[in-house]
């Protein structure tokens, strides 16, 4: 399940927003995934790390989702500290990022939270780390 918008006016923007942790732009974001229907309760968000190493404005809106769903967030994947995987896809560099896992992931259905998906690397990445097949919820594909 890819939930993907496009026809959202400053689309963009909003994306960016996100990756900056505006929370007008990660609440669209999560208003978004809550009246696409596609969480229900007991399903476990695992959000995507960014380049600090941990999940930060994916992790906020996996949260803003399970309040109002009751979905449990397992903030489980971390990846070393480096550079923005946008940032080397704007040079041109393939960069495809390693997860490692921290913690244990509740039974459940396993959505991957990110708020972009481009090349499905991360998504792949992450499958890959966690061991168990899951289903990619974003707010935009390029």
């Amino acid at each position: 399940m890819v939930i993907q918008k496009y026809d959202i006016p400053r689309i963009r923007e909003i994306c960016h927003g996100i990756k900056e942790c505006d929370m007008n732009c990660l609440q669209t974001a999560a208003d978004f995934f809550l009246n696409a229907g596609v969480v229900q309760e007991n399903d476990v968000l695992i959000p995507a790390p960014q380049h600090t190493g941990r999940a930060e404005y994916t992790l906020q809106m996996a949260q803003m989702v399970a309040k109002e769903t009751g979905a449990v967030v397992a903030d489980c994947l971390y990846r070393l500290q480096g550079e923005s995987l946008y940032k080397a896809k704007q040079e041109g560099r393939n960069v495809p990022p390693v997860f490692w896992m921290n913690g244990l992931i509740p039974a459940g259905r396993l959505i991957f939270v990110d708020n972009v998906i481009d090349t499905g690397v991360t998504f792949r990445a992450a499958e890959k780390a966690v061991g168990r097949e899951m289903e990619p919820l974003v707010f935009a594909c390029t």
